[in-house]
């Protein structure tokens, strides 16, 4: 009986943990979206003083070509992920892996507009920073 009780009270203390972190992460979240906010409100706070490529560059990276873009690039990189198969030809996985490396230069390169035209934000921002 004692057992039985023992394995209610840690299962009620993992469920107890579970919630808190989800809570926690909830917060973290908001309170990240909360900064991107402000930060696309206010964008004058971050940019004072900027160099004018760094503003070329936020106003680019918050367009919504640009991200119209960035999303057809990870549809088409995860199409290519899911070409792989047993057996593949020597010709198609030199394709795939140029087409991987080209995709990876690309994120590269997102990461490095985005943290240049949002400065601490976009590393604030949870989905962002994440593995």
């Amino acid at each position: 009986m004692s057992s039985v009780l023992e394995s209610i009270d840690i299962e009620n203390d993992v469920e107890k943990e579970k919630k808190e972190e989800a809570m926690q992460r909830r917060r973290h979240e908001a309170l990240a979206r909360k900064a991107l906010r402000l930060s696309r409100d206010k964008p004058d706070l971050y940019l004072q003083g900027k160099p004018k490529i760094v503003v070329a560059i936020r106003h680019i990276i918050q367009s919504n070509v640009f991200n119209a873009i960035v999303t057809m690039v990870i549809f088409f990189n995860t199409i290519v992920l899911a070409i792989y198969w047993p057996g593949i030809s020597k010709q198609w996985m030199d394709t795939l892996d140029t087409l991987n490396l080209a995709f990876t230069f690309f994120f590269t390169l997102e990461l490095i507009l985005k943290l240049i035209g949002l400065g601490y934000v976009y590393v604030m921002y949870g989905s962002n920073v994440r593995c």
